[in-house]
């Protein structure tokens, strides 16, 4: 091979010409019909996909097979930053990948978009060329993959498509490390410590003067999920507003209490500490956060890239340390009801419950309303909703009260 060199991919570069002799314009016509095929081949492999390695030797495999591309890789994020060479080829033998410079993906400037850095083109000698994107969903980035074809400069709608893909395979990166989280029969746990003052909470707090602890950490659609969390020591509608004011976040107070502490709903986007948990399917045990640090204890499927994680947090809040790090032999259980939790309803609440149940209260589009539910146990509606309230508060409270535990000053 010879020596390659890496140019940012600009659509005034000429292509190589095409075997056929094509213009680039009918190249771009035929992007679509080429593409779909080889598309749908890519997501269903993707879906069925239960390991990252074997989602990227599908990936690779897929891509190289179409007759646009005569190779295909793809590599995690510390190979982009030069800190191992761990890539899956197929098409192509191990040692042809692309070399990436350390400036490859850096972005032009804070505020880079969502689908991540542009592509860049990279010369592979007398193979072609390599067009490698990042694999980036939600503002992380997974790594980056690449296609080798005889053009230095693909079609803007080829490009277009394969950078889609790439939020695509970041994605389903995000939702295979969930799944072997949930799978595992052992969890790595790690607890990080964070003074970096331009952390959203640890800036809110120092300016409120309150604490926060972290009540639960849910996905949601779009976003890096949404954390719910407890405000202490000061007013939640203060701590909501600094928040809102400061980061022009989706903050929202859910309670509120007398003397002004309370519960906040904080919409995520990954480049917070807790948007990056979220983003690498990591559950998220314990949270405290002051005016002086953050602490966070996480833990991920055993096996897991803990570096990776760590780099992704402290590329964008640098002053974070790893506190500690140890293997636990127990696997994840997600919040389950007991007999026991059952009992502890009263006879009406489980009559009233059962009663709404059968008669399709639950189902959706209801099969019955509450005013017909009431009327068949031959009382009124109003009481029938206070022992619904009671009996889904109750079980509500056993599933989901168990999240994650707080973390008290200097002790567990």
């Amino acid at each position: 091979m010879t020596d390659r060199t890496a140019t940012q991919d600009r659509t005034d570069i000429p292509a190589h010409p095409s075997p056929d002799g094509s213009e680039a314009s009918q190249q771009e016509g035929s992007v679509g019909s080429d593409l779909v095929p080889v598309l749908r081949g890519v997501n269903a492999a993707i879906v069925s996909a239960s390991t990252r390695e074997e989602l990227a030797d599908r990936v690779c495999t897929y891509l190289s097979d179409s007759p646009r591309y005569r190779a295909a890789c793809l590599c995690d994020r510390p190979t982009c930053a030069g800190q191992s060479d761990n890539w899956t080829v197929a098409g192509a033998e191990p040692g042809e990948t692309p070399t990436l410079l350390d400036d490859c993906f850096a972005p032009a400037d804070a505020e880079a978009s969502e689908s991540g850095p542009s592509p860049v083109s990279i010369d592979a000698g007398q193979t072609g060329w390599w067009t490698v994107f990042t694999l980036t969903y939600h503002g992380t980035s997974y790594g980056a993959f690449g296609v080798l074809s005889s053009q230095q400069s693909l079609p803007d709608r080829e490009r277009t498509v394969l950078q889609e893909l790439a939020t695509v395979i970041g994605h389903a990166i995000t939702a295979v490390e969930t799944r072997r989280l949930l799978a595992a029969p052992a969890v790595v746990e790690i607890e990080l410590v964070s003074s970096d003052t331009t952390n959203p909470l640890v800036a809110a707090a120092t300016q409120v003067g309150c604490r926060f602890t972290l009540d639960g950490l849910l996905p949601t659609t779009g976003t890096g999920g949404v954390a719910y969390l407890t405000v202490e020591n000061a007013s939640v509608v203060a701590a909501s507003e600094q928040l809102t004011e400061s980061f022009a976040d989706d903050v929202t107070v859910v309670t509120e209490s007398p003397t002004g502490e309370g519960t906040l709903a904080w919409r995520l986007n990954t480049d917070t500490v807790l948007g990056q948990f979220r983003a690498h399917g990591a559950q998220v045990t314990e949270t405290l956060v002051t005016s002086e640090s953050a602490r966070y204890t996480v833990e991920l499927a055993s096996g897991s890239d803990v570096r990776s994680v760590l780099q992704c947090v402290r590329q964008r809040y640098p002053d974070t340390r790893l506190r500690s790090k140890r293997e636990l032999e127990r696997p994840v259980q997600p919040p389950r009801l007991t007999d026991d939790d059952l009992a502890s309803l009263t006879d009406r609440q489980r009559s009233v419950m059962e009663a709404a149940f059968h008669a399709g209260y639950y189902r959706w589009p209801r099969a019955a309303t509450a005013e017909e539910v009431a009327t068949s146990l031959d009382i009124s509606a109003a009481t029938l909703h206070g022992h619904l309230r009671k009996a889904e508060h109750q079980l509500l409270e056993k599933l989901f009260a168990t999240g994650p535990r707080p973390i008290h000053d200097g002790t567990r």
